[in-house]
């Protein structure tokens, strides 16, 4: 009985936070590509990070396989912009405050190339240059973050494309 009560506490808990659980067994053993994301910026290797991270977190959190022959799910991604702001300058001419920006474009798709999900991020995050943060500490971040997204709303698209 206790453990009912704090089973449905937690499920209230998290859907009044915003957070969703993910449903275990979403893409059903289902084969995925997962091509290195496209880079048309300036800043180099990041594109190597986000891949890295996108078949982790996809790995982790849902039922696929990766295949490089004949795969069931095909999911592209392209860095558009990654960019660093101005610094916010104090009196003194050092920097306050710098900020970092990444914009990247996704799309997943069936075998027939139909398209499953897809869509825009952009992202900006501050930083504290007096902190002993930079602005690739932030991309970086940005990138993560990223991932963790782009899985969800590839968990939504397989989820909804089941129902």
């Amino acid at each position: 009985m206790i453990r009912v009560i704090l089973l449905l506490g937690l499920t209230a808990t998290c859907s009044s936070c915003g957070y969703t659980l993910l449903q275990p067994g979403v893409g059903g053993g289902a084969t995925i590509l997962v091509p290195p994301t496209e880079n048309s910026t300036r800043w180099r290797g990041v594109e190597v990070q986000f891949t890295e991270a996108v078949r982790s977190n996809l790995q982790q959190l849902l039922q696929l396989r990766f295949s490089n022959q004949n795969p069931d799910l095909v999911l592209q991604s392209s860095l558009k912009e990654v960019y660093r702001g101005a610094p916010v300058r104090g009196r003194t001419g050092g920097a306050i405050i710098g900020t970092a920006t990444v914009v990247l474009q996704w799309t997943l798709t069936d075998s027939q190339g139909d398209s499953v999900a897809g869509g825009t991020l952009e992202q900006t995050l501050e930083y504290l240059p007096s902190g002993d943060e930079d602005e690739i500490q932030a991309i970086e971040e940005i990138l993560d973050w990223m991932a963790e997204s782009v899985v969800i709303k590839v968990h939504a698209g397989l989820d909804s494309a089941a129902n």
